[in-house]
């Protein structure tokens, strides 16, 4: 199983059924918003540095920043360079720490995306749009 396509296939159908319907655009593992009035959002899928050819880990990481440019606006901000950055699991209550998915060989892929649905549609797009 070679999980760099698996991983590649998982962001796209996340983007594809859930974030793209939301007004995000992808950019490899980021996935941003920019609003007219300088609000910016980036959700960034994070992979470990300790991943192998057994298990591919990643962490989803939310970020909001704002447009200090409005006439010539940072379409390509990272997550990392936001005033606000938080951690999807953090915002929902069934995660009691820092969480990473993980993908390996035999796991069901279906629930995994499930449990990412469940995060972004339940409490990391809510907590973006308040």
């Amino acid at each position: 199983m070679d999980l760099d396509s698996v991983y590649r296939e998982l962001l796209s159908k996340v983007h594809r059924e859930i974030l793209k319907p939301a007004g995000f655009k992808k950019e490899n593992s980021n996935f941003r918003i920019v609003q007219p009035n300088g609000l910016c959002k980036i959700i960034n899928f994070q992979r470990s540095l300790y991943n192998d050819r057994a298990e591919c880990r990643f962490a989803i990481n939310l970020g909001l920043y704002i447009q200090n440019d409005l006439e010539k606006p940072n379409l390509r901000f990272k997550e990392y360079e936001c005033c606000v950055r938080y951690r999807a699991a953090h915002l929902d209550p069934s995660y009691k720490r820092d969480y990473w998915w993980c993908i390996f060989e035999g796991r069901d892929m279906d629930k995994l995306f499930a449990e990412i649905q469940t995060t972004l549609t339940s409490s990391t797009l809510p907590w973006m749009n308040q």
